[in-house]
């Protein structure tokens, strides 16, 4: 991810070196030249070599929290290893729907916009410009070089102007198509599976990420979720611990508020909410 601290910058901070990545973006698919070779065999070099001089860091500082995280990285290869079985034709079928509606959604918009490409910011916002009303056009945030901004953010503010109802639905479409339709089929192995990379702390709250491609933040459609089954003989189990964010920082602080909520089995965060215009628990509804 953007911004991720890497393998060149750990050795750069903590070994005092420069590793060259030159090599990086050759092209592998081949037979391996000697270069790129002594490339691939460097990088374990060093990793055992930061594995050292941050294994004195974490002793020095009596860090626990490395042995918790080192002690989930098998667990999490062996979920990656025996990956997540697919219903491959029921996911077909899906994805065949999927496309239908998006290709509706793209007449009906081109029946308003003409030869207009959807996905070309430029034009959307060429478009926009002399076909939006004066006020919307006010109100109609911008880019840094002047031209109307055409991101899902802007689009959806504006969700109530006539011409933007259908690009919304094309572009709304179109991304479920590509995100979960394709990007699946892509990845999807010749045993019917699909092995994500799971990172142990890739969000920035420390929760777990995947990626390639991403099978934690699904849609809530039914029909997409049913796609996903146990092997023969298996179940598919689904947990999860209940506000598990709040209760963390309820121990760690002692806080009796918090603690007094989960022990009586009220909800916390209806507790909180009522607090800030002191009603009662039983007005706060959910949204």
């Amino acid at each position: 991810a953007k911004n991720r601290p890497s393998l060149a910058w750990a050795c750069e901070q903590f070994l005092g070196c420069q590793v060259d990545k030159e090599q990086q973006a050759s092209d592998w698919s081949g037979e391996l030249t000697g270069s790129q070779i002594h490339y691939a065999a460097l990088d374990a070099v060093l990793v055992y070599a930061l594995h050292q001089k941050l294994q004195e860091k974490l002793v020095d500082k009596k860090i626990i929290g490395y042995r918790l995280v080192q002690d989930c990285i098998r667990p999490i290869a062996n979920a990656r290893h025996h990956g997540v079985l697919l219903d491959v034709d029921r996911h077909q079928t899906l994805v065949e729907s999927w496309t239908a509606e998006r290709d509706e959604a793209k007449e009906q918009f081109s029946e308003i916009a003409g030869g207009i490409d959807p996905e070309s910011p430029k034009q959307l916002a060429n478009w926009l410009s002399g076909n939006l009303e004066a006020g919307d056009l006010t109100s109609w945030s911008q880019t840094a070089k002047g031209q109307l901004s055409t991101d899902a953010e802007t689009l959806k503010q504006h969700a109530h102007v006539p011409l933007v109802r259908p690009l919304l639905d094309y572009r709304h479409a179109a991304h479920r198509v590509k995100t979960w339709g394709h990007t699946y089929q892509r990845h999807l192995c010749s045993d019917g599976r699909i092995r994500p990379g799971f990172q142990l702390l890739g969000a920035r709250t420390g929760r777990m990420s995947s990626q390639r491609p991403n099978v934690q933040n699904l849609p809530r459609d039914p029909e997409f979720r049913a796609c996903f089954k146990a092997p023969d003989g298996y179940q598919l189990v689904a947990a999860d611990y209940s506000q598990i964010e709040l209760r963390i920082p309820g121990v760690m602080s002692d806080d009796d508020v918090i603690l007094s909520a989960y022990q009586s089995g009220e909800d916390l965060q209806r507790k909180i909410v009522s607090n800030v215009p002191g009603k009662p628990v039983s007005e706060v509804t959910t949204y």
